[in-house]
């Protein structure tokens, strides 16, 4: 004779008994998502972590003004082209890389300000002759990184960055106020002579250097340190791998 348990029931562990024999209910399968970020396309696939088996991928337009958008919407295309869907709870790990800051370098894009190795010694840097390729740049090396599991290795030093950042902006503060500074003294000689045409021109662009180099320089950065913009900082209880 067994006696009834009273109380709240314990959860479910996976197995069930039918008859006299003890069966182990299948647990859901795990997956993987990778996105990779690219200067004209937004890539996501699904990987069955168990076969390592592609299950769907789809593509979407990078929208570089918020790079967020372009990532869900691959995601979300990816996730529609699996028959069965997708739970949160079956997503072991969501990796994103991508290839805009070396993109940029490679184009000559944006304003050169500094370099920042995350997680290099000086080994490193030595080895893949970065400080050779940009000469005189401010180069700093920051701790933090992750694993190639995609594990954090080591937290990333903050503090070391924002001063980082500081000191890289003053040492490229004066070589562009001078090339600004230079152009601007180029054109006045043709803006004060009074040509129809070209005068006006002259110092239409003028008042562009003027306006860019201020907002670029003074305006944009005291914003950015008074008002920055909102950022998920979810954190993970301690060993929590589900999300990436």
């Amino acid at each position: 004779m067994c006696a009834g348990r009273t109380g709240p029931p314990r959860h479910n562990t996976g197995f069930a008994l039918r008859g006299h024999r003890l069966f182990m209910n299948p647990a859901p399968p795990q997956y993987l998502i990778g996105v990779d970020t690219g200067g004209t396309y937004t890539d996501a696939a699904i990987i069955e972590a168990a076969g390592q088996r592609v299950i769907a991928t789809a593509k979407s337009i990078t929208t570089k003004g918020d790079l967020s958008i372009g990532v869900a919407d691959a995601i979300t295309r990816a996730m529609a082209a699996m028959p069965q869907g997708l739970h949160p709870q079956d997503i072991a790990l969501v990796s994103v890389s991508t290839t805009l800051a070396t993109n940029a370098v490679v184009e000559g894009h944006g304003s050169a300000v500094g370099v920042l190795l995350v997680g290099f010694d000086a080994s490193m840097a030595e080895r893949t002759g970065i400080a050779k390729a940009f000469p005189g740049m401010a180069l700093a090396r920051i701790a933090g990184g992750h694993d190639h599991n995609g594990e954090q290795a080591q937290a990333l030093d903050l503090d070391a960055l924002d001063e980082a950042i500081e000191q890289a902006g003053e040492i490229r503060f004066l070589p562009i106020l001078l090339t600004s500074a230079t152009a601007i003294g180029g054109l006045l000689p043709l803006a004060l002579q009074g040509v129809g045409l070209y005068s006006p021109m002259a110092w239409a662009i003028i008042g562009g250097l003027i306006t860019s180099t201020l907002l670029a320089r003074l305006v944009t950065p005291v914003v950015y340190k008074l008002i920055p913009p909102p950022v998920d900082r979810t954190t993970l209880p301690p060993g929590d791998s589900s999300r990436g």
